[in-house]
């Protein structure tokens, strides 16, 4: 299997990481058709996600975003009170492009600013997933 070099390094970043989420480096390969990889080693995002810490957003652990394949985008369902404004209702990632394990993912640095940075996706299994390397998503069952 083919893997980008931009994937490849973040995936080996991320198996250095300690963090909440059990990581299986049996296997990165994973599809925006549901059970299938892509090349790039991506599973469909379609689903509930639940994020797993607070890496840099305080109370982030517990946001859920739902990802609709139709609209491309993944809204935030609920979150706790945080210092960033992060809200139910946000689109918090757009421009997913599982072809190359990217997508853009909303930023906020406190609650008058926010963006979106370009930032990869990495897959260790089906339902776990890593975005820019360090923030971790549970698929909701």
């Amino acid at each position: 299997m083919k893997l980008s070099i931009r994937c490849l390094i973040a995936f080996l970043s991320v198996s250095l990481l300690l963090g909440s989420c059990t990581k299986d480096n049996t296997s990165i390969t994973n599809t925006l058709n549901v059970s299938q990889p892509t090349n790039s080693g991506c599973y469909s995002l379609i689903g509930t996600w639940v994020r797993q810490d607070d890496y840099g957003v305080v109370n982030g652990k517990g946001m859920v975003v739902v990802y609709n394949y139709a609209t491309g985008e993944g809204v935030i369902q609920s979150v706790n009170d945080n210092p960033h404004c992060f809200k139910a209702g946000d689109v918090k990632w757009k421009n997913v492009d599982a072809s190359n394990c990217m997508m853009d993912d909303m930023y906020k640095g406190d609650c008058t600013t926010f963006g979106y940075q370009r930032t990869p996706i990495i897959f260790t299994d089906y339902n776990t997933m890593y975005i820019d390397s360090v923030i971790c998503y549970k698929r909701q069952q």
